[in-house]
């Protein structure tokens, strides 16, 4: 099974009905995107890129992306641990990195990973997004 890191892009989206006004379509706002440059996965060892995305249990990944408001807090959440986040800032050109250790005991499948700014200096803001997606190999 082959994976890739996909840009995030977050759409908001209003119901038809509400944008229907007496003269017809009011069109105001209807979509704002946000997207990123894909972030880059490795083994924290090695180095070396992760091309298919297969990772093995224990196993430590390297995350490295940008596109980040200059010293941007990031929050991290991952698809399988409902609740679970970590924070980390980037740099002062909107670059990150950050390293995850998984479990040893890591069920096999797959797993996404976002990156969400947390910019708060314009509270209207749309946040900006990553998504890495990776394949947690069979024990």
């Amino acid at each position: 099974m082959f994976a890739v890191c996909v840009t995030g892009v977050l759409s908001i989206g209003i119901p038809f009905g509400l944008l229907m006004g007496k003269g017809g379509l009011v069109t105001a706002g209807v979509s704002r995107q946000a997207a990123l440059p894909t972030p880059r996965l490795t083994g924290c060892a090695s180095g070396q890129v992760i091309l298919d995305r297969l990772v093995q249990p224990g196993q430590c990944v390297q995350f490295t992306g940008s596109g980040f408001g200059a010293n941007e807090l990031i929050e991290v959440t991952e698809s399988r641990q409902a609740g679970w986040h970590s924070y980390l800032r980037a740099d002062e050109l909107g670059r990150f990195s950050w390293r995850y250790q998984l479990l040893a005991g890591s069920p096999p499948g797959a797993d996404v990973f976002t990156f969400t700014g947390m910019n708060r200096a314009d509270p209207a803001s749309i946040p900006t997004m990553a998504f890495c997606r990776l394949i947690v190999a069979a024990h």
